[in-house]
């Protein structure tokens, strides 16, 4: 096989002053409203320069007059008074730019691991991803979440390695790292020269073949017709090989690679050709279908949220079927709509690919669909989650400001949905965090931007209780309830109900009011923590026509039935587990590993990297923030970690951890009738 297996045909663009990745059309529609819009996430380890490159791209397409930075605290991006004085990005936020023929809204989302909830919402709504490497610290354990994430969502992404012109820039070493940690085929589609200075140049070559045969062998590997003509030294032209890059990016089984700086602008205009090359525009549904996908607030804290369209048109004062993400639906009236581009104007109609800003009779929330319900049928990615690991109680240092806090906390949630504000057994405040860093925002926005001081209590560990056999209750009537209850209870799969009585046994509102209540007493098993993974049967039924039993007979004696059952059965105390990944140069490997044992972690695979070694492992959800501060003054040079939940796993102390009840304990058959007489 030699290059001339990549000679052109008359006509084709490789023989214009054009190179293989571009169209030698021309598009004149500069200024006005483009044709087509793409929605691209640009995700990245923290400090690979994932904002300074937003920053680059409105800046080289004229979308912004001057490059903002991080360190300025002036990016059009990062707006939020934290994200300023922290230097990182806390909200995903959208920008957008014009391309000839399409314009491409950029969503440029956290970094940070404890913001991750934040990522997950945004590949919802995006068409492809720019997966963001940095040249210097290379492949990252965050990098390989971010990649994983976007594998397992099936999300077409180009990869760039940033900040070439740094004095310490890594390439071949970098790709290698890609291949090997990411699992991914990468293709280089330029040429870098003079990396590791602030010359550094990243182009693709107008006609150099041995460029393309390098390419065509690349994608060979994963397209039999490439290879083929390979084989039989067929000529292959830059469009059949720009068309082949294409296709097997948005399969998945490719990613296009260009190296850069958003510092410099090295680089950037080979990405830009690379997505106008791979990416191609969804086809718009027939029906009006929106989705919301994050919630602004203006300086007043009226709420705006940012929807993606996916067919149809809407205007501002049209009628339109909300379905609430929580369900149920209803129709509401849009009272403002602003199309997100530089070429829209106030009035605009939201179509197909385009993001709006959005207001409307009642509030929307993240989640929410407009028009049409969300398809089911792999056309819209089904919203992923990612659990939080911590539960919080948060009180303001102001007894009177309760109410003011509970406020705040539910418009913080509207805007983060995995935040999950909530109220305890005591009244008090409740949420649900990533980690250390997002509670220091969590708390610093409350007293910024609400005005208040608050104390947020140790994180405590949601544990759960799984039954470990079969055992039964049985209460009857003629002793201190007007009811006759019996309840069986086994191990099972999630939760599940079922009767070995027959529905007529008794009245239907008697039923419902056992199920319910065995639904309600299942939050505090043997040990006071919620039962999972259980299946309850109800054995024997019975009533008293006079005096008559009521459903509050079946509702106070429940508890009293299932206790004796899950007493039979026995549970055991479950603990959530992460799993890690932690990158330490190699003379640090010892004392990490001694720290990760110390904190009931466990080393289950080590990799070799340039600089040192790549550690993944688990330990006990309750353990990852003493761990993560634990790492630096562990180890000398830089550590970065990452972690993710990773499900559950028996407690092995003895006794296991308990929660306070609040349920008049059912398992202590005096005070719990005591407590019910007290009601």
């Amino acid at each position: 096989m030699t290059s001339s297996s990549l000679r052109t045909s008359q006509g084709d663009p490789l023989n214009q002053k054009v190179s293989w990745l571009s169209s030698a059309t021309t598009d004149h529609s500069a200024g006005r409203q483009p044709s087509h819009a793409l929605n691209i996430g640009i995700l990245a380890h923290v400090d690979a320069g994932k904002t300074s490159l937003t920053e680059r791209l409105l800046f080289d397409c004229g979308s912004i007059s001057s490059m903002g930075s991080v360190e300025s605290g002036n990016t059009t991006t990062d707006t939020h008074a934290i994200e300023v004085s922290r230097g990182i990005t806390v909200r995903s936020s959208v920008v957008a730019f014009q391309r000839p023929g399409r314009q491409y809204n950029l969503i440029d989302t956290p970094g940070h691991t404890d913001f991750i909830a934040e990522v997950h919402r945004s590949l919802r709504v995006i068409d492809a991803a720019v997966l963001l490497v940095s040249a210097t610290s290379g492949v990252q354990p965050q990098t390989r979440e971010l990649m994983r994430l976007l594998r397992k969502e099936e999300v077409a992404t180009v990869i760039m390695v940033n900040k070439i012109d740094a004095a310490n820039a890594r390439d071949n070493s970098v790709v290698d790292e890609i291949c090997h940690d990411l699992d991914v085929l990468p293709i280089p589609v330029g040429q870098l020269s003079k990396g590791g200075t602030k010359s550094a140049h990243y182009a693709v070559p107008y006609d150099d073949a041995d460029e393309q045969q390098r390419c065509a062998e690349l994608l060979a590997e994963v397209d039999e017709g490439i290879l083929a003509a390979l084989v039989d030294d067929t000529p292959i032209t830059g469009s059949e090989l720009r068309k082949t890059l294409r296709r097997r990016t948005q399969s998945g089984q490719v990613c296009p690679l260009v190296f850069g700086s958003a510092l410099t602008g090295a680089g950037i205009a080979v990405l830009l050709d690379v997505l106008d090359a791979v990416l191609v525009p969804r086809p718009p549904e027939s029906t009006t279908r929106a989705t919301v996908f994050a919630v602004e607030r203006d300086e007043r804290g009226r709420a705006e949220v940012l929807v993606r369209s996916y067919g149809g048109s809407l205007t501002t004062r049209d009628r339109i079927e909300v379905h609430r993400a929580v369900g149920g639906s209803e129709e509401l009236t849009i009272t403002s709509l602003g199309v997100v581009g530089p070429c829209h104007e106030l009035g605009d109609p939201l179509t197909s690919g385009y993001v709006a800003r959005v207001r409307a009779s009642e509030e929307l929330h993240v989640g929410d669909s407009l028009g049409t319900p969300a398809a089911s049928d792999g056309h819209e990615r089904q919203q992923v989650r990612a659990e939080p690991a911590l539960t919080v109680t948060v009180r303001p240092r102001d007894p009177r400001q309760h109410g003011a806090l509970h406020s705040a906390l539910e418009s913080l949630s509207d805007e983060d949905p995995s935040l999950a504000a909530d109220t305890d057994r005591r009244g008090e405040a409740v949420l649900h965090l990533h980690g250390e860093v997002q509670r220091e925002v969590v708390e610093t926005t409350l007293l910024e931007r609400f005005g208040l001081a608050t104390v947020f209590a140790e994180p405590s560990i949601d544990y759960v209780e799984r039954p470990q056999g079969t055992g039964t209750g049985l209460e009857v009537i003629g002793g201190d309830f007007l009811a006759t209850v019996g309840l069986r209870v086994e191990p099972g799969e999630g939760y599940s109900y079922s009767r070995e009585v027959e529905l007529g046994s008794m009245a239907l509102a008697f039923h419902e009011a056992v199920e319910a209540t065995v639904v309600e007493a299942l939050q505090q098993g043997c040990y006071g923590w919620p039962v999972v993974d259980v299946h309850v049967t109800m054995t024997h039924s019975g009533f008293w026509p006079r005096p008559y039993s009521a459903a509050g007979d079946y509702r106070d004696v429940t508890p009293l039935v299932l206790m004796q059952a899950l007493g039979r059965a026995t549970t055991r105390v479950y603990e959530p587990v992460h799993k890690f990944w932690i990158e330490v140069p190699t003379e640090s490997l010892g004392s990490v590993t001694s720290v990760v044992a110390r904190h009931r972690g466990q080393v289950t695979d080590t990799q070799t990297r340039v600089d040192g070694w790549l550690l993944e492992g688990r330990l006990p959800a309750a353990e990852v923030n003493a761990l993560r501060r634990a790492l630096p003054a562990s180890a000398t040079g830089v550590t970065s970690w990452v972690s993710r939940p990773d499900g559950d796993q028996p407690v092995i102390s003895k006794p296991p951890p308990t929660r306070p009840r609040n349920d008049g304990n059912p398992f202590d058959r005096v005070e719990y009738l005591r407590h019910l007489s007290q009601r």
